[in-house]
């Protein structure tokens, strides 16, 4: 039984939190959001009081999605984010463990599953140690089992992170070399599928990284110990499309303590008050865009009543010019029309399927996303062809 990842090999749109998080670790988010706001604010104020320049367009722009996604459909429950020290082999001591943190979609932290805290029965996850099975010949040391569906709450985000162990007497843990092959991985629970996995080794560290830091005001003090945070990816319930669906988003990053010390290092809570601020400003600027579109709808009509009195009103001054009057008025779109024409959304289109510029265009409006379906059941793949002969017409009529 396995499940399959459709995609339709097209661009889709990079979710709020992503387009924050992409800048945020380029170090350009401060100059990126002062600039933007700027900017969304002088277009608001023009679309409503009707002097946005010919072709000028909303300065929020939301573009190619840069990151592995998905939408987790075709009847998943349970996930498991785990990780293996060594997947072939058991190493002489443990070093990474998972961690998942729970948000509102005001960033508020609801939970957070870790060694130091193995379960949240109200949000569904269980963390486990020790879980290698012999029998399997590739094994993780580590999980969080993840009952996502169960979380109900639209705007709910499960932050995945990766974290180390640190020794008490903070010497190096494990012998040179004995974690090169250390990963974590996203599976479905019920079936073991890998559904995303990545090699810690992979993930490029920060060019400044330094693991202890000395002390710049006492030179006696100990050095800073300047911890890593693997950022796996995380899980949204997004109720964009008016039902709730969860979805999968994949980083691959990692954050340095050093870059967080407003948040005590704690990488969690500052992606936490990121994933607020996206969620905010995009309501707000969805509420100024209407707000603005309704108060310029509301003059345009005002306008095109004034222009439709005003002619009946010319009808009956010019004798014998009613009816010349009343087709002038009909006939001329006026700055009102064409004003309008900017806010108005491209009306329900009927896609061709055998057109392909038609059907790329289906495929955009009703699959933002690629998405995962199945489960999909084989059976009698240890059957040679003399023992299950192949009938196509037996097939086709399943």
């Amino acid at each position: 039984m396995v499940h399959f990842l459709f995609t339709t090999g097209l661009p889709t749109k990079i979710s709020p939190f992503a387009r924050k998080y992409s800048k945020f670790l380029d170090g350009s988010l401060a100059a990126f959001e002062a600039a933007e706001r700027e900017q969304f604010a002088g277009y608001a104020e023009r679309l409503a009081s009707e002097q946005l320049e010919e072709g000028e367009t909303n300065p929020v722009e939301y573009g190619e999605m840069p990151f592995f996604h998905c939408d987790l459909t075709g009847g998943l429950h349970r996930l498991a984010f785990s990780t293996a020290d060594d997947p072939f082999y058991k190493t002489s001591e443990s070093k990474y463990y998972p961690e998942a943190v729970v948000f509102d979609a005001a960033g508020k932290i609801l939970a957070r599953v870790s060694p130091d805290n193995r379960s949240s029965a109200e949000y569904h996850m269980t963390y486990s140690d020790d879980v290698r099975d012999n029998v399997l010949k590739i094994n993780d040391d580590r999980k969080i089992q993840i009952s996502f569906n169960q979380i109900k709450e639209p705007g709910t985000m499960i932050l995945l992170t990766v974290r180390q162990f640190v020794p008490k007497d903070g010497r190096a843990v494990g012998k040179e070399g004995e974690f090169d092959r250390a990963w974590f991985r996203l599976a479905n629970e019920d079936t073991n599928q890998t559904l995303d996995y990545c090699m810690l080794k992979k993930v490029e560290l920060p060019e400044d990284y330094q693991e202890l830091i000395p002390a710049e005001e006492e030179e006696d003090a100990p050095p800073f110990r300047n911890t890593l945070t693997y950022v796996a990816g995380a899980l949204f319930l997004d109720p964009s499309r008016g039902t709730p669906q969860w979805v999968f988003e994949s980083y691959k990053n990692v954050l340095q303590a050093k870059d967080l010390k407003d948040v005590g290092g704690d990488a969690a809570a500052a992606l936490g008050e990121l994933y607020a601020r996206a969620t905010a400003e995009f309501e707000e600027q969805q509420k100024v865009l209407a707000d603005a579109s309704n108060a310029l709808k509301k003059s345009l009509e005002e306008k095109k009543q004034q222009q439709l009195e005003a002619a009946k009103k010319a009808a009956k001054q010019a004798k014998g010019g009613k009816k010349g009057a009343k087709k002038e008025a009909e006939e001329e779109p006026g700055e009102a029309e064409r004003a309008a024409s900017k806010l108005e959304e491209e009306a329900a289109e009927v896609f061709d399927p055998y057109l392909p510029a038609s059907f790329e265009k289906a495929l955009k409006a009703k699959i933002p996303r690629p998405f995962i379906f199945g489960p999909v059941e084989f059976e009698g793949l240890n059957l040679t062809e003399e023992e299950a002969p192949f009938e196509p017409e037996a097939q086709r009529e399943k």
